[in-house]
């Protein structure tokens, strides 16, 4: 209900700009190892020690 309130108020397009900027901030975390149990990058370059 707050969803659909809030895009009759701003507009839906404001909604996924939002969900939109949230996705890019999880994706960039993921990607420095932040949301990761051992706070490493995911894939290692090769050579890189484990």
């Amino acid at each position: 209900m707050a969803g659909g309130s809030l895009g009759q108020r701003f507009g839906l397009l404001s909604g996924f700009r939002v969900l939109a900027a949230l996705y890019a901030v999880l994706v960039v975390w993921h990607g420095r190892g932040v949301l990761t149990e051992h706070d490493q990058p995911v894939a290692l370059a090769e050579g890189e020690p484990e």
